[in-house]
């Protein structure tokens, strides 16, 4: 805008020199005098020279104004794609808000799952708890169940004492699918007082007729 009032005012000036050369030269025509003579050529080459200067600063001016103008254009291009880059990086930023969004649900359902997940393994851990001291007990149990009652000794009309009656055998192996009635073998015999009991049949055969105490402890997998 600077530029164009430039030139207006720099070819006004241009046209003013020249209608003011051209009086000057119509002057000369009326009076031919030797002295205004020279004193118009003077005049005349003042004005041609400030004429000369003012077309050369005309030019300078024109060729920065083409130079104004393409870099006008320039940065005009490289507003459009300035203002290109800056729509892609405004998609972009809305994208990774999309997704720093997702990633944090993504975090907080997870630390729900691992707070649900440690609740759930401490009352697991509070149940194995229960289970070995449950085992501990029935393992107590069975120990006591193991130790042999001491024999009762018989009391008969005779002032003989009767020998007693007692076994103790147990298991070398761990039976597995066994059958109904089938008989449960014993074979290792650790006590056997009056030999009734036989370890190859795993059968005890009463030497005479009476009360007998029997205990077995057995102990089966679920599902055997």
């Amino acid at each position: 805008m600077h530029v164009f009032k430039f030139l207006l005012i720099f070819y006004g000036l241009n046209s003013v020199l020249a209608q003011t050369y051209n009086g000057h030269k119509s002057i000369n025509t009326v009076q031919p005098n030797e002295e205004n003579v020279t004193e118009q050529t003077d005049h005349s080459t003042r004005l041609e020279n400030e004429l000369t200067r003012t077309n050369q600063l005309l030019n300078s001016l024109y060729t920065e104004y083409a130079s104004s103008q393409e870099l006008l254009h320039s940065l005009s291009k490289d507003y459009v794609l300035t203002k290109q880059n800056l729509a892609a990086l405004t998609i972009q930023h809305i994208d990774t808000e999309k997704r720093l969004s997702a990633l944090e649900d993504d975090h907080s359902s997870t630390k729900q799952i691992l707070k649900r997940t440690k609740t759930e393994l401490d009352n697991t851990t509070e149940e194995l708890v229960k289970v070995k001291r449950a085992l501990e007990h029935e393992k107590e149990r069975y120990r006591q169940s193991r130790i042999i009652p001491p024999t009762e000794t018989a009391v008969v009309t005779s002032q003989s004492a009767v020998s007693g009656v007692a076994f103790f055998a147990t298991m070398n192996a761990h039976p597995e699918h066994l059958g109904i009635h089938q008989i449960v073998e014993f074979p290792t015999t650790i006590t056997n007082e009056g030999n009734a009991w036989d370890s190859r049949t795993s059968t005890f055969k009463a030497p005479r007729a009476g009360l007998y105490y029997f205990s077995a402890s057995i102990m089966s997998h679920l599902g055997d």
